[in-house]
This record gives C-alpha cells, structure tokens and sequence, in this order.
C-alpha cells in the first residue's frame, strides 16, 4: 500500500544518514599529509570519501519527498529554487569569502582569479575543471549538488515510477562511461592531474547516486512502484549492470559498485533503524553536517600550524587522536556557523518564500 506522506512529517533516518556521511568524509580527509598507512588501514580510511556520494543519494530521495508532499502547492517551482538557494548560498558564501579573504587571502588583480571566485558565487564553477575544486576546499561536491537541482523538478516530472527511475539510472550509468571515455582520450588526460580528478567529480560520473536516491524514492515512500517491474525486467536490470561493471573495469580497472551498497545500506537504516545509526546523537551530527563538511578544513588548516598532526610514534593511533580532535573542533565551530549563518539565511529565506503568495 502507498505511504502517506504529511507535510509535518520527519524522518530521523535521513538526519542520521547526513550524520554518517559528514563522518565518512571527516575519515578520508583526516589521512591526509601523512603518506604511509598499514594496506588495510589506507582501504578503510580511502572508503570515507564515499560518504559524499552518500550526502547525494539522500539528497535526492529528501528531494522527491519534498515534491511530492508539495506538488500541488501554488508557486512551488519558484518556492523551491529559493529555499535551495537559501539552503546553501549563504554558509557558502561564507565558506569562498573565509578561505580565499581571510584565512589564506588571495590578489583578485589577477583575473583567473577573479573568474574562479565568481565562479563560486554563480555556481557556475562546476563547468570548470579548473575551478571546480578550487573555489573552497571540497567545492566541487556543493557544484555537483546545485547542478542537480536545476534538473530535479524535470526528474520529478517525467520520473512517474521505479521502471523510469531504472531506466533513468541505466542510461546514466552507460553515459557516465561514454562521457568519461571522452575526456580520458581527447583532451591530454594522462598529464593533467586537473582532468584526472575532473573525471570522478564532474556532475555526469555523479549522476547515478542522484538517481539511485530516487529509485530508492519509489521503493521506500512510493512502495507501488516496486510492482510495476516484471521479474523479466529485474532480470534484464540486472544483466545491465553486469554489462556496464564490465566496460567499467575494462575502461577504469575497478569495478563501481558504491552506489548499490549505499542504497542498500539507506535501504536497511529505512526499515531496521539501526539505534547505533539512527540516534539523537548522530541525527544532531547529521543537522550540521553542512556546516561540517565546509567547515572543517579550516580545523584541519589549524591542526596542521600547531603540529597535531604527529602525536604520538604509533601511525593508526595517531590518526584516532587526529580524527577524534578534528570531529570535536569542527563540531563546535560548525554549530556556530550553523545557528549564526545557516539558520538565519533559512529564516530569512521563508520571510522571502512567504511574499510570493501575498
């Protein structure tokens, strides 16, 4: 049966799977500067960048909740644009003024320089490998997430249920191969470590988890949609993706199988939450994780002036300790920014949102 879905409706899964990403992230970007870890110590700390990829999937899957509760809502397209815009633009904002003026101040005489910063403010940086990554620290996740927005409310659209989302996910993931085809062999890829980095983070290689929210979307919330796919057609999913892991590893030399473990791990927190997953706790994380994720490279930059990156002879212990302070600090700075920047660009948004109907 269809879930009814309430407007005043929240879900602490989705705050606590925030919390688990931000954690991740905190985990691959903690390793860095240091260049020897045990193999299995390195692979573990490697697998914390996938929790950006994890911020996408739930992005999504919030984003088609969101329409859905509020599709029949006057004016909602513009209403919509404007909270994204609000929800990131000022802590943003913030963060390209804070890195680029203040902690490590830059001369915008020189004009690449000025275009990279307006980048940044125009959310246009994404268009840019050389920009992409360079507007702030971690910038090309919040390019990739804005993208997403300019097309969701198409998704919502033509995206009518788990046979779409499938096929949408399908072509995504083929086109993902083809696009990056191209870049590796047409544009000197193998001496411009700038293209080799573009290739995981351009907005077409990030596309599938986006998809894969949605799909999760339809399996979650909109639990009908599971029958409208025959068992031939799961079949026939299935045989794709083997056929796409398969141009993956013949291109790429890895199989890409991070999108179907993190759906299904959103899946099981979904239905089993997990208390040692989805608890207060982690859900506060999971309310600040924006702030988290922007601010703690200034906590990093600060451990790394006052030489707490070598604490101790032991190297894993070592990277406990330096993970442990860069989570506190972050934490506190980040729920400054949070209450100061975010929540009231939020307030002052809805006061916006809230002239439209008038």
């Amino acid at each position: 049966m269809k879930q009814i879905i309430h407007k005043s409706q929240k879900y602490p899964y989705i705050d606590a799977l925030r919390g688990i990403a931000v954690l991740l992230v905190l985990l691959v970007h903690c390793s860095q500067n240091v260049m020897v870890y045990p193999k299995w110590f390195q692979y573990f700390i490697n697998n914390g960048a996938k929790g950006v990829q994890l911020f996408y999937i739930v992005s999504a899957l919030t984003l088609f909740i969101s329409f859905n509760n509020n599709k029949y809502e006057c004016n909602y397209y513009k209403k919509f644009f404007l909270k994204r815009f609000f929800r990131i633009a000022p802590l943003f904002y913030f963060a390209i003024i804070w890195y680029n003026f203040i902690l490590q101040p830059i001369e915008l005489t020189n004009i690449n320089e000025f275009f990279r910063i307006l980048s940044g403010f125009t959310f246009t940086l994404g268009f840019s490998p050389k920009w992409i990554n360079r507007v702030t620290p971690g910038s090309w996740s919040i390019a990739v997430e804005t993208t997403f927005y300019i097309l969701i409310p198409l998704l919502f659209l033509f995206v009518k249920n788990l046979k779409h989302a499938v096929k949408l996910l399908l072509f995504t993931l083929f086109f993902s191969l083809f696009f990056n085809y191209i870049l590796i062999n047409n544009f000197n890829f193998n001496s411009s470590s700038v293209l080799q980095e573009y290739v995981y983070i351009n907005f077409v290689s990030q596309m599938p988890y986006f998809i894969s929210g949605i799909i999760l979307y339809f399996l979650t919330i909109d639990q009908n949609s599971i029958f409208v796919l025959t068992r031939w057609e799961y079949i026939k999913f299935v045989v794709m993706l083997l056929i796409y892991e398969f141009f993956h590893y013949y291109l790429f030399g890895y199989f890409n199988i991070t999108f179907i473990v993190l759906t299904g791990f959103i899946y099981l927190i979904y239905f089993y939450q997990f208390k040692i997953f989805v608890n207060k706790f982690i859900c506060f994380i999971g309310k600040v994780s924006f702030s988290i994720y922007l601010m703690h490279f200034t906590t990093l930059f600060l451990l790394s002036k006052i030489r707490l990156t070598k604490l101790t002879e032991y190297i894993t212990l070592n990277f406990f300790i330096k993970y442990i302070l860069l989570f506190l600090i972050s934490l506190a700075i980040s729920y400054l920014t949070y209450l100061i920047i975010e929540k009231n660009g939020l307030k002052f948004g809805k006061k916006i949102i809230n002239t439209i109907d008038k």
